[in-house]
């Protein structure tokens, strides 16, 4: 990561979200439900940021869960 390779490409869209976190998702979403053509672009590895990796055991202060 990054690609060693890519192919520069061009997309006509109404509406574009930069950003693949929580936020943009439901952005892209909502966008699409009221029937706009929508690009999510999220240069990372993940998507949905937080909210859908979730919290692990070390974000804790004690050991107990």
């Amino acid at each position: 990561y990054p690609p060693e390779k890519y192919e520069e490409i061009t997309i006509e869209t109404d509406i574009c979200v930069y950003g693949g976190a929580s936020g943009g998702v439901a952005a892209a979403v909502r966008a699409a439900r009221m029937g706009k053509d929508v690009v999510l672009l999220e240069f990372g590895k993940h998507i949905g940021g937080l909210t859908s990796g979730g919290l692990s055991q070390t974000d804790g202060e004690g050991e107990e869960v």
